[in-house]
């Protein structure tokens, strides 16, 4: 091997250290890529703030998704409970899914299955609903209140519902409907109905008895409108209002209960009559005192003198007043005198 003279080790260590500065140039990030782009360091420091970044959003992304799901699914809960409620009005669908259990306050029974009128089964335990974000967990029926009478009475039906998807806050909500039962001579419910919510003012069904309805409202001073919806009366119709005729409505006795003061249209005499505790009276002329004489008619005019709440007196009178006739010939007339 030929020594080196002092010239090439010269140029060798030149090279030499032309070659580490290059590794150290690289490694500091001023080589290479700095000189066709970016450096490694920064490539990744960019890198990592992506990575932050794109994390920060995914995450929010997902929060708001939660959020969203959440408030879905207690409004879902609310339309769901407002379903079972519907189904649960029908006294049919009740009594099918709560028929024969005992009822009595310390009675609670796990329900299983809602059944609709024909029996079937409408919604089960463990199963899905509105769009598959809702699952039936529990109903449970209790709480007992002996009601009007011994056989009736109101309890409770509450569902626990939860959600199939991923969601903020409780991942369960409870729903109770109020139900009316009416109960055999086993203390076990014959008979059924869902009640509405009684913190609104709606349309309910008595507790009393099922078959009536009544409007509730929730302050003192309610008014009910027909046709409008800004009543001014406790009653207030937009149209026009059919009473009940005189085939239909016959009862009329003392008290309210028993008919006095109601009002109905009689299609025989053409009059709208009134029950006094008593009898059905014409309105306008039934509290006319003993003896009062209306329809007088002249025989030979044949017109009506003084009428008679719309009747001709030659053929009928008003209920109340009995018929009567003065003169024979030509020019006598009838009339009806109050009893």
């Amino acid at each position: 091997m030929s020594r080196l003279n002092t010239t090439d080790k010269g140029r060798v260590r030149r090279e030499q250290r032309i070659l580490i500065n290059r590794r150290i140039k690289f490694l500091s990030g001023s080589g290479y890529l700095s000189q066709n782009g970016f450096s490694l360091i920064a490539v990744m420091i960019a890198s990592a703030i992506g990575v932050v970044v794109i994390g920060t959003i995914s995450s929010f992304l997902i929060d708001m998704q939660k959020t969203t799901n959440s408030l879905k699914f207690r409004a879902d809960a609310d339309t769901f409970n407002e379903e079972l409620r519907a189904l649960l009005s029908s006294e049919q669908s009740c009594t099918n899914s709560f028929s024969p259990l005992a009822g009595n306050s310390s009675a609670t029974h796990n329900i299983l299955v809602l059944r609709d009128g024909a029996s079937a089964v409408k919604y089960s335990i463990g199963a899905e609903y509105g769009d598959r974000s809702l699952i039936l967990n529990r109903m449970t029926l209790n709480s007992f209140v002996v009601g009007s009478a011994a056989n009736k009475g109101d309890m409770i039906l509450t569902s626990a519902l939860g959600t199939s998807k991923s969601a903020t806050g409780p991942q369960l909500v409870v729903r109770a409907i109020r139900i009316t039962v009416e109960l055999d001579g086993s203390g076990n419910i014959s008979s059924c109905l869902a009640l509405s919510k009684m913190s609104d003012g709606i349309w309910q069904r008595s507790p009393a008895n099922i078959n009536d309805i009544g409007f509730v409202a929730p302050t003192t001073g309610g008014k009910v409108g027909i046709g409008m919806t800004n009543p001014v009366a406790t009653l207030d119709v937009n149209g026009a209002i059919r009473a009940g005729s005189s085939v239909t409505v016959t009862t009329c006795g003392l008290g309210a209960a028993n008919g006095e003061g109601s009002q109905r249209y009689n299609y025989t005499t053409h009059l709208m009559e009134y029950c006094d505790g008593t009898v059905w009276n014409p309105i306008g002329g039934g509290s006319s005192p003993p003896g009062t004489m209306c329809g007088v008619s002249r025989m030979d005019v044949v017109a009506l003198i003084t009428p008679c709440m719309g009747l001709d007196p030659r053929f009928a009178c008003p209920p109340g007043y009995v018929r009567q006739m003065v003169g024979w010939r030509a020019g006598g007339m009838f009339y009806c005198a109050k009893l």
